[in-house]
């Protein structure tokens, strides 16, 4: 479960993949319904520029009580987590990623998740 990023809003996933399984840490368990991207718009830094990301794979669990980003898949892209300051921050040259809120004992992200865009019919006009 710490490879896996969650979300339990089914209106950001983009092209749901349905699918029925259990993520399990310690004796807790998540239902899982699906899996698929969601877009996130960040603010960063003190002059709080909007930057925006885009996290593949994330798991629908309906009835997990947040959402989550995986700290193990942040690391593996290049994004640690510089707990003494409240950042996560590019691994190779430093740079910030995004702040980071502590609050009871968890790292909170500001940032607000985009519905995805209607499907606009095509017409072919000849």
């Amino acid at each position: 479960m710490a490879d896996t990023h969650f979300c339990n809003n089914i209106r950001y996933f983009r092209n749901l993949k349905p699918c029925r399984s259990i993520a399990t840490a310690r004796d807790t368990r998540a239902e899982i319904h699906g899996y698929s991207n969601i877009n996130l718009a960040i603010k960063v830094g003190k002059q709080r520029l909007t930057w925006y990301l885009i996290l593949r794979n994330i798991a629908y669990a309906l009835y997990f009580h947040t959402n989550l980003i995986s700290a193990a898949k942040l690391r593996k892209v290049g994004v640690i987590i510089n707990q003494s300051i409240n950042h996560l921050r590019y691994k190779d040259d430093g740079t910030l990623f995004a702040n980071l809120i502590k609050y009871r004992g968890l790292y909170l992200i500001n940032a607000i998740a985009s519905l995805p865009t209607p499907k606009i019919p095509e017409y072919l006009i000849s």
